[in-house]
């Protein structure tokens, strides 16, 4: 069946007719096919899956249903159901449903409907859905007075995307989750359009046709669901392993100007930017303390803005690390992890110990590190010279509970620890530092390796718009 993004095709391939009379008609449809002739189009308008041919004072809706197509100035040998005649061309109409619409269009459609409608509406499909809670969400998706213009191959993609399997029933899903597949089914609907207009859309498919979910390696199973009973194309384990993770995703920074109007909404005031933060991510990586020793009260005022469950990881100061590098420290140190004890109470998670490029491995270094560090806490220490990447590191940090932090940096091995107490990943950016994104297909690799693990992700590529638009791919990776 043609989808939404076809028949939006279709209305700007036969934009040269309009304001063209017909000069010709027939086709084997039960209209009154005379009433077109010699009238003027004044314009083609779609609706979902209808394609909307309109004239003064009526209507033509053309429904493809499930095998419908068309020709523009050419025929097929078969009798077209609608052929238009004009002075600089024809349209040729076949296995479709025509209808007319008296009067003015408006009256028949609801333009917020249509996913990709300039009026389109995800609220009034939140409250349509809020009425179907026993409807299965494969039937919900495909039923055009909600989501006019999806059809079952965006259907199938958008539930992959949002790791739902076809059978939930409405009332079931999370709300957030609820959110994201409405959102998903119009962003699909564009991503559809561009991909079929470029003639590489089948290649762009993570789940329709497919045999093998990329994300686990286990078989997707094709099945008819649902009340439609259309095709669905979902992955064995999708209500397990696809959709649960202990890895929590968040950013180094949140305050950042490039994300106005990519995240945090065009109106909204900075002073509410990191509760909307929290509203999308549980944890956050505090890299304020780097540049400025803290105190308890300035850790404090953050654990009251930070929502019951959410957790901060938090960045020694730079006199610890870079300056003293770790020589006559132990009263900073007793007093920075004070401050992260007493101010982040159980919303501490990790304390990050990073050091400067120049500090490169010697086995004194090592113990000594080990030795000022407060083994109670869950530390995790970011190297920045290569040669600490060695067994007598990792030995030692696994003989006494510290994680070695993994990175993407520009100079550094690419290499993913899950072998000590928790994972711990920073994205800075690759190649440029702090500003370079990551692909989808890069985020979807990380994610099959650390997958059964425990720990945070964070995302310091936050020079530009990239930090937040990766954890949020992130995060609907392992959602």
């Amino acid at each position: 069946m043609p989808e939404g993004p076809s028949i939006l095709i279709l209305k700007e391939e036969v934009q040269h007719f309009a304001g063209q009379k017909v000069i010709e008609i027939s086709g084997n449809s039960s209209i009154d096919l005379q009433r077109l002739k010699d009238k003027k189009i004044l314009s083609f308008k779609t609706w979902g899956k209808h394609f909307l041919i309109c004239f003064e004072d009526f209507t033509v809706k053309i429904h493809m249903l499930m095998f419908g197509t068309y020709r523009i100035n050419e025929q097929k040998e078969t009798t077209p159901r609608l052929h238009l005649q004009f002075s600089n061309g024809e349209i040729n109409f076949y296995t479709c449903s025509i209808k007319i619409l008296e009067g003015a269009v408006s009256q028949y459609y609801d333009w917020g409907e249509d996913v990709l409608n300039e009026n389109w509406n995800p609220k009034k499909a939140k409250e349509s859905l809020d009425k179907i809670p026993n409807e299965m969400i494969c039937d919900a998706i495909l039923d055009q007075n909600i989501f006019s213009g999806v059809g079952n191959i965006i259907k199938n993609e958008v539930l992959y995307r949002c790791f739902i399997h076809p059978e939930s029933l409405v009332g079931k899903i999370p709300s957030e989750k609820i959110t994201e597949i409405i959102s998903e089914c119009s962003i699909y609907s564009f991503e559809f359009l561009y991909w079929k207009k470029k003639f590489e859309l089948k290649k762009h498919w993570l789940a329709y046709t497919k045999k093998t979910c990329l994300r686990c390696n286990l078989p997707l199973l094709k099945k008819p669901t649902g009340k439609k009973n259309r095709r669905s194309f979902f992955c064995t384990n999708a209500t397990t392993s696809c959709m649960k993770s202990d890895i929590l995703i968040g950013c180094s920074s949140f305050n950042n100007r490039f994300w106005k109007g990519v995240f945090y909404p065009e109106n909204l005031p900075t002073s509410k930017w990191f509760d909307f933060y929290c509203q999308h991510f549980s944890t956050y990586e505090f890299n304020g303390s780097f540049y400025k020793f803290p105190t308890i009260r300035v850790f404090e005022n953050w654990y009251n803005k930070a929502p019951d469950n959410f957790l901060f990881s938090v960045k020694a100061p730079k006199e610890i690390t870079h300056i003293k590098t770790f020589i006559d420290c132990e009263v900073l140190l007793s007093d920075f992890y004070k401050c992260c004890n007493e101010g982040f109470k159980e919303k501490l998670a990790c304390v990050l110990f990073q050091f400067p490029p120049s500090y490169s491995f010697t086995s004194e270094r090592l113990i000594h590190i080990v030795k000022n560090l407060d083994l109670s806490f869950k530390n995790v220490i970011e190297f920045r010279h290569g040669s600490w990447w060695n067994h007598e590191v990792w030995n030692s940090f696994l003989e006494n509970n510290i994680t070695f932090c993994s990175v993407s940096h520009p100079k550094l091995p690419r290499t993913i620890f899950t072998e000590f107490p928790l994972l711990y990943i920073r994205f800075h950016g690759v190649p440029k530092m702090f500003y370079s994104s990551y692909s989808f297909d890069e985020l979807f690799q990380i994610k099959r390796e650390i997958a059964l693990e425990t720990g945070f992700v964070y995302f310091n590529n936050t020079a530009s718009d990239a930090g937040i638009l990766d954890a949020l791919e992130m995060k609907r990776i392992f959602a």
